[in-house]
């Protein structure tokens, strides 16, 4: 079949939506299936370049090159951007949409403009089957007026401000109105799992709901990790203190590093391991602390490809500050470096940490279970159904946690063999019969 899939983050971006969604449509299109991407040619001030065969794609009277990144995968690069409303090459977006002749059209993302600006075009575009696929609705729930004082808010700015600023003004609540009106429309609304934020207050208005979880490759899961000995030690005297400080010092300030130079200086490890953009709502801080009132004898590192202010610098002040409190302790942060790399360091990982404040559904969970690395999380999305003994609700109790998997084989050996089992159950191979599902009723 011919897809159309749209989504606002995409590869070679590296961020969870982005490598879900990649996943997804490369799955697709390892399937057999002829897969169109339309998505941003920038994220923020970041241009992302993408290499491939051009050919020319039509839709309608539109013409535009397709990148092939891969066998059948093809990317159409679109810019559309949000100030005070949606700004760019958006009348063209929704008449490539309405136009282009597909088996199936698929929007990723609520509150984006991926769906946002199609919505009105569900019931006259071309396509025989249409998907929305959620990511979360944290701001869609939460976001904008509740209650009626702030109802009342809301009514007195629609008499007061012009039409544009009114939009602007109740974009959440407006959002909630539209989406009510034409979930119908969709063939399928899939969420990433029932705890979703939005799963019970949008269901009345989908008349076909279903699950669409995250996954990974089966071809790429490996064996569970095994822990050969303690890693645990109460007291770490002055000099190893002083001999870690001079390397951390060196690590911090070089953001850039090669996976040669990593492997050479930590061999196969052992190392405790996030990665996470630095935005300050992924929680690394927290994540540091648990660290520092841990006694894990194995250095951290911290790999991000984004970073939102001065969150990076931050955490290097709040590392200087443990320092001072705990004694010094090995911490590398690493930065922007290329996909292959990550997935090297997190071959390498004995131990992951995530102390994120919100996520939908959190790839780098599945990534640490598909290298049979244990983690340690807070309590967001669906890590519950996960492995619900591997929560936890502070920095302590993510100490103590650290504690019991390095200072324990058996346990720790216990825990990656059942998330090796748990894992295979989030496989592309069977998510995808999902989607052809939609084409087939």
């Amino acid at each position: 079949m011919v897809v159309l899939y749209s989504t606002e983050q995409y590869y070679p971006l590296q961020a969870g939506r982005a490598t879900a969604d990649y996943n997804l449509t490369y799955a697709l299109a390892q399937a057999g299936h002829v897969v169109y991407v339309i998505t941003n040619n920038t994220y923020g001030p970041l241009q992302l370049k993408r290499e491939g065969g051009i050919s020319i794609v039509s839709s309608g009277s539109i013409r535009r090159e397709a990148i092939e990144i891969a066998p059948r995968l093809f990317v159409i690069e679109m810019d559309i951007y949000y100030k005070e409303g949606w700004k760019g090459e958006v009348a063209l977006y929704q008449d490539f949409v309405r136009y282009f002749e597909c088996d199936l059209f698929i929007a990723s993302g609520i509150w984006a403009w991926t769906s946002d600006l199609t919505f009105d075009l569900l019931p006259v575009c071309s396509a025989k089957k249409k998907i929305l696929r959620s990511h979360g609705e944290y701001a869609l729930i939460y976001g904008g007026p509740k209650g009626f004082v702030q109802h009342l808010k809301l009514w007195a700015k629609k008499i007061l401000y012009s039409a544009e600023r009114y939009r602007l003004n109740a974009y959440v609540p407006l959002l909630r109105a539209k989406l009510k009106q034409c979930l119908k429309d969709y063939d399928r609304v899939f969420f990433l799992h029932k705890r979703s934020h939005g799963y019970e207050y949008l269901r009345p208005y989908c008349p076909n709901i279903d699950v669409l979880p995250n996954g990974v490759f089966e071809k790429d899961i490996c064996p569970p990790k095994t822990l050969p000995k303690s890693y645990l030690c109460p007291q770490h005297n002055t000099t190893q203190h002083n001999t870690t400080q001079h390397n951390t010092t060196q690590h911090n300030t070089t953001q850039h590093n090669t996976t040669h130079n990593l492997l050479e200086n930590w061999g196969d490890g052992p190392y405790v391991l996030n990665v996470s953009s630095y935005y300050k709502e992924k929680g690394q801080d927290a994540v540091l602390e648990a660290y520092y009132r841990s006694e894990a004898d194995i250095p951290l590192v911290f790999v991000g490809f984004l970073n939102a202010g001065d969150t990076l610098d931050s955490l290097k002040t709040l590392k200087t500050q443990l320092d001072h409190t705990y004694g010094t302790r090995e911490v590398h942060f690493l930065y922007q470096l290329p996909r292959e790399q990550v997935l090297e360091i997190f071959k390498k990982a004995t131990l992951f940490l995530h102390a994120s404040h919100e996520e939908g559904f959190p790839m780098v969970i599945l990534e640490s279970m598909q290298f049979g690395i244990p983690f340690i999380c807070t309590d967001v999305g669906n890590v519950r159904d996960l492995c619900a003994e591997l929560i936890i609700n502070s920095p302590l109790e993510m100490a103590t946690k650290i504690n019991a998997l390095l200072g324990s084989p058996d346990y720790y050996n216990q825990m990656s063999q059942e998330l090796h089992y748990t894992i295979k159950e989030y496989t592309y191979e069977k998510i995808v019969g999902k989607v052809e599902s939609v084409i087939q009723d």
